[in-house]
């Protein structure tokens, strides 16, 4: 029989356990460790998909062990784009509830979302850039932070392409927006392009040398405030021919290296954080191991955030995992730069039943940290982010 002290105790670590679960249970607040940081057992219940993409099978996975945050991603919150003589609307409010389901799916605690890279002279009702983001964020704040320039500085590039140079008065406006956008809250430049090929119809061809004039603008401009670019651009070490399956036009019949030029850009200064994005993600098969150890070896102010896609178009020797596990020289590799790496899925939430849907990747980052050991999971999960980002 139990004695009354026994009891006691028994009684007192009892209500003791139920008081810090009810803290643990609490939303994040100031001063509060990030929701990253702590085991979300809600969060890693496997529950049944609801919503999500509109008429696309999502892929059950048994969520992450541990919260993550997921440094690329997207709301697809324009609709009426793809009905015939339908009027285009936005509720990026509904793409951003459709988002928070799947993150509580994937135990995925916080997500950077920002604009695609736009063309010039894009029609209006499809582009978008920081601003609306934005109120999406401080509507949101535990779930959402957001990337800005995607909408804005990309068009200006290519306008300075295709005017045949940077004017004073456009390098003027280019530095203006992107100080607007550092001063307005955005944690980063997103999304840029030097290189993003056209996939299908509707669907961008934008192309721009990594060390354009005013991308060497923004790399100052990202030093200065101590916020990173997020940059896609194929990997191109040499001169190709273009990947069957993809159209020419609006592609080009050849590709052009850029690796080249990412290294002046890398060079032009140091303070500039670069985020390489879509590692794994290869359209061209020159977006190997032993190019991506060189450039981490060659600059340290590169980062790569990891993208995983099964099919499509990319090509499958380089991708990191295989049969849904981590390949062994992939581990390797994350293991030689254990600092460098961030999660970035690039996935579109849109909003069902209104949006088209698109391919999906963000079970790919799962499938990622259930291969990589404890500690290494939490650098790549959150807490190189938290450092890239000034979390």
């Amino acid at each position: 029989m139990l004695s009354l002290k026994q009891i006691f105790i028994f009684c007192f670590v009892g209500l003791l356990f139920l008081v810090t679960s009810e803290i643990l249970a609490q939303p994040h607040h100031r001063g509060d460790p990030p929701p990253w940081k702590r085991f979300n057992s809600e969060r890693s219940q496997q529950t049944t998909p609801t919503g999500m993409q509109a008429g696309m099978q999502q892929q059950v996975v048994s969520p992450s062990a541990i919260g993550y945050i997921e440094t690329h991603m997207h709301l697809n919150g324009i609709y009426g784009i793809y009905g015939s003589g339908s009027s285009k609307q936005r509720d990026f409010d509904a793409a951003a509830q459709n988002a928070m389901v799947r993150m509580k799916q994937l135990n995925m605690t916080r997500m950077l979302i920002m604009p695609p890279p736009t063309q010039y002279q894009k029609e209006a009702s499809t582009q978008y850039d920081y601003e609306v983001l934005k109120g999406i964020a401080q509507k949101y704040p535990d779930s959402f932070s957001f990337v800005g320039g995607g909408g804005s500085l990309n068009p200006m590039i290519q306008e300075a392409l295709h005017v045949g140079g940077v004017s004073d008065s456009l390098k003027k406006r280019f530095e203006e927006k992107a100080h607007e956008i550092a001063r307005s809250g955005a944690i980063g430049f997103g999304e840029m392009t030097a290189s993003h090929l056209s996939f299908r119809a509707g669907h961008p061809y934008i192309d721009a040398s990594p060390d354009h004039p005013l991308f060497l603008a923004l790399a100052d401009i990202a030093a200065q405030y101590s916020i990173p670019i997020d940059l896609h651009m194929e990997a191109l070490e040499k001169e190709m021919s273009l990947p069957q399956g993809f159209q020419s036009p609006p592609n080009p019949s050849v590709l052009k290296a850029n690796i080249p030029a990412l290294e002046r850009l890398l060079s032009h200064n140091r303070d500039a954080k670069i985020i390489w994005v879509h590692i794994g993600w290869d359209n061209t098969g020159q977006m190997s191991l032993s190019l991506l150890r060189r450039l981490l070896q060659a600059h340290p102010n590169l980062y790569m955030s990891l993208k995983y896609l099964d099919g499509g178009l990319s090509s499958g020797q380089n991708r990191p995992v295989e049969n849904n596990q981590l390949k062994p020289a992939w581990l390797a590799f994350l293991q030689e730069f254990p600092d460098r790496f961030v999660l970035g899925a690039d996935q579109f939430y849109g909003i069902p039943g209104k949006t088209k849907p698109f391919p999906q990747s963000d079970h790919g980052s799962v499938y990622i940290l259930k291969g990589l050991p404890s500690d290494l999971a939490k650098k790549i999960a959150f807490e190189n982010a938290e450092k890239l980002f000034n979390f």
